[in-house]
């Protein structure tokens, strides 16, 4: 193509439509790398510092990186709490559906310590090399007096971090230098400086940087051949601490990238030197994510040193993008993440107090997003101390997946309310350095994969003998609503992909064809529950200094919520009255009237009541009832199929018509009643069937074996508030918790109303996370009033 000059050495290159085979190697690589979708869990936590009796409440997101959506196939997310000596304390299996589950922790008196980690993954994120798992460090107070501040001696400059970083990934002499420079101090939390120094070898001046609140600053300098630049701060007590700039090369390119209104500009810096080298050769800057790219070819000439591709923002992938830039040999000489800021990643839901009473408030979110959004809040006093995440959503599934560290305050990058948030972002990604994917890793063959993609998990019961023609096994669990007869060709029964509750109680035994039951006890094996995890201690910010804190509350105590429950979940109760109330035109068959035989199936049975059943290679239909039993079906299947209109058929309330699948292999001693008949107001045939409960079923048949499950999910509770001595006392007010509300969701342009305990605070603060179906994420403060409503 054309290439057009611009000033003096700058040059404007356009997409290159050319493609070679070295880089096409880039783009295969790539697209294998990516193939498998990470997983990318979230935990937001309704606090960061508990109180001993207290629980750790959670609502768990998990989101595909591939499409920036909740992950509609994940189930089983493994929650691990470690001590800071990175031993496991304890695990548990969450029950994920469409990308969304809850949990909770027992902060009980096991928590000996002061501090504690959580951290959340999947089985299938061990076989990736990069870390996408959440991790979030916890503290516990104690009305224990018996701890010691930790007192040491120490050179206080070696508390500080006072790190440089150059753009692009290293300096080039006799060129135009950037360098982003990170400088904190021994609890790890930015130093804001108003002016520091560069000297050149020989101590003179050079220039002047400073750095934000954060510690995050950016300088830009001509580095001559044969000199080191030193960086040097000095303190108002008079320390000075400095840092030098690494061997800077000879030959090179350098990599920068500028943020405009309209996009990003990136220039492709060398020196004389190098242009001279790099006359006719060919390099590709390859912009991407995990999900998308582009390529542009770079041809370098012997008279020019630096080559600008302006990107407009419409043209790049909304969120996180890295620039990496390949020389002729496909090697990644140079890069940069930075970020492009769009409206379509985020979404704001109303949150307003509707009325006020003694002890509650009442709230109500709306909605008024063209698609579903999904929340979870946390209600704490208005001077909480508790609250205080590493990261927030926004940060976890948009910042986290593409840089190497921990960043301090992520959620202030997001804030719409930050003018300057993007110009500091664009600060912090220059100290980042490369980005989170190694292109060592992604060159490398793809390994195939050694860790299941797990949707439940997977049981096998086996007995000692296998079941005689004339007997079933049956196994039923009241807390896993689940009654199941089988009758095994051989000695093991197995329950697949199931989401069954550890510790849960299940009955098991061998039924022959005289009703009789005796107690069996097989043995069990099943897929594993538990994954091998560590912490990962790169992820922290130790803290040098140790900060005490006491509680004067002593170990709380298990209570109930001074406010009831907004909506009610009660067990599903079988409302057999759509049968009943037309009881005078309907037959109804009780089973505990009749002597049903082992093995007898509700498809026979509705046989030998004269419904014309047809089973065809798994399709089941059912026509209305024959004459008498010497009556054949006759015509076409037109026919046949006016016929089958004529019957519907219900199952606990629920019509089944057209899904009959569900009555194959279903047994008729796990039928309560079936009822059938014309229906005058539907005028045709009817089918009313009502299944026994798991606890009917247990009393009607008393002679089991019981075993407990040792493996499984982490059972699902309601929240509920401890019986906090007072709600007015400054640890309740620094530490304590009013409310947790999980598993909130708005349809489009809706809202939700829900009851919120006032615990005698005069104001409260809610923290509200979520995503909507698109993948539109949301972290929001909002301090309510008690008084009236905002």
């Amino acid at each position: 193509m054309k290439i057009k000059p611009f000033l003096l050495y700058l040059l404007l290159f356009s997409i290159g439509l050319n493609i070679y085979s070295q880089e096409k190697n880039i783009e295969n690589s790539f697209k294998n790398y990516f193939e498998n979708t990470r997983e990318i869990p979230y935990l937001h936590l309704n606090k960061t510092t508990f109180l001993l009796g207290e629980k750790l409440w959670f609502q768990a997101y998990v989101n595909e990186q591939n499409t920036s959506k909740l992950h509609p196939n994940t189930t089983n997310l493994y929650v691990t709490v470690f001590e800071e000596t990175g031993k496991k304390k304890s695990q548990q299996l969450i029950k994920i559906k469409n990308g969304i589950g809850r949990g909770s922790i027992d902060i009980d008196s096991t928590f000996i310590n002061k501090n504690y980690y959580v951290k959340a993954t999947t089985n299938w994120m061990l076989n990736f090399k990069e870390n996408n798992s959440y991790q979030q460090k916890i503290s516990v107070l104690t009305s224990e007096k018996n701890k010691e501040e930790i007192v040491s001696t120490y050179n206080e400059e070696d508390y500080f971090e006072f790190q440089l970083f150059p753009e692009g990934g290293h300096y080039l002499v006799n060129a135009e230098n950037t360098v982003g420079i990170l400088l904190k101090d021994a609890n790890n939390k930015g130093l804001e400086i108003k002016e520091g120094i560069i000297k050149n070898s020989d101590g003179e001046f050079i220039d002047t940087f400073s750095t934000n609140k954060f510690g995050l600053g950016k300088v830009s300098f001509y580095l001559p051949e044969d000199d080191i630049y030193t960086f040097e701060v000095e303190f108002s007590n008079g320390l000075k601490i400095e840092n030098k700039i690494i061997e800077p090369r000879t030959v090179g390119v350098l990599l920068k990238t500028t943020q405009t209104l309209n996009g990003v500009e990136i220039l492709i810096e060398t020196n004389p030197i190098t242009a001279a080298l790099l006359k006719d050769k060919a390099y590709t800057l390859f912009v991407h994510n995990t999900r998308s790219y582009k390529k542009y070819n770079i041809e370098f000439n012997a008279e020019n040193t630096r080559y600008l591709v302006a990107l407009k923002k419409e043209n790049i992938e909304i969120g996180m993008n890295v620039i990496t830039l390949f020389n002729e040999e496909k090697n990644a000489i140079c890069e940069r993440v930075f970020y492009n800021e769009n409206p379509n990643l985020f979404f704001d839901v109303k949150l307003n107090q509707l009325a006020s009473s003694k002890d509650s408030i009442t709230i109500r979110i709306v909605n008024d997003l063209n698609e579903k959004v999904y929340l979870s809040t946390s209600f704490l006093p208005n001077n909480t101390k508790a609250y205080k995440p590493q990261n927030t959503i926004k940060s976890a599934f948009i910042l986290n997946p593409f840089v190497r560290g921990q960043i301090e305050n992520p959620e202030y990058y997001f804030n719409q309310n930050n003018t300057n948030r993007l110009q500091e972002l664009d600060l912090l990604l220059i100290t980042q350095g490369w980005g989170k994917y190694s292109w060592k890793n992604i060159f490398e063959e793809i390994e195939k994969t050694k860790y299941d993609f797990e949707q439940g998990i997977d049981v096998k019961f086996t007995l000692n003998n296998a079941p005689k023609k004339n007997q079933t096994v049956i196994v039923y669990s009241d807390e896993n609503d689940l009654i199941v007869e089988m009758k095994p060709d051989n000695k093991e029964l197995f329950i697949d992909n199931s989401f069954l509750i550890k510790d849960s109680k299940f009955n098991f035994g061998l039924k022959t064809n005289n009703n009789t039951v005796t107690k069996i006890g097989p043995s069990l094996t099943y897929s594993k529950s538990s994954i091998t995890d560590i912490l990962n201690k790169t992820l922290e910010n130790e803290s040098n200094i140790a900060e005490l804190e006491i509680s004067n509350f002593k170990s709380l105590t298990d209570g109930i919520s001074t406010l009831d429950e907004v909506i009610v979940k009660t067990k599903r109760v079988k409302n057999e009255a759509n049968a009943f109330g037309i009881a005078t035109m309907l037959t109804t068959f009780r089973m505990d009237d009749m002597l049903v035989t082992s093995g007898d199936l509700v498809l026979n049975f509705l046989s030998q009541k004269r419904f014309d059943v047809q089973v065809n290679n798994g399709d089941i239909f059912i026509g209305k009832r024959r004459p008498d039993r010497n009556h054949s079906m006759s015509g076409n299947s037109d026919n046949y199929t006016r016929q089958l209109r004529n019957v519907r058929v219900y199952l606990d309330g629920s019509e089944i018509t057209q899904s009959l699948w569900i009555l194959d292999g279903l047994y008729l001693n796990t039928i309560k009643s079936i009822s059938f008949g014309q229906d005058p107001s539907q005028f045709n045939e009817v089918i009313y069937m009502y299944s026994l409960s798991a606890k009917e079923y247990s009393r009607k048949n008393s002679e089991f074996k019981e075993f407990f499950l040792p493996v499984g999910f982490s059972k699902e509770i309601e929240y509920y508030s401890p019986k906090y001595p007072s709600f007015l006392d400054q640890t309740y007010i620094n530490y304590g918790a009013i409310f947790w509300k999980p598993l909130i969701s708005i349809d489009k342009n809706s809202m939700y109303d829900f009851k919120v305990p006032i615990n005698q605070q005069k104001n409260i603060k809610v923290y509200l996370e979520g995503i909507s179906s698109s993948g539109k994420l949301i972290t929001k403060e909002v301090k309510l009033s008690s008084k009236k409503p905002i």
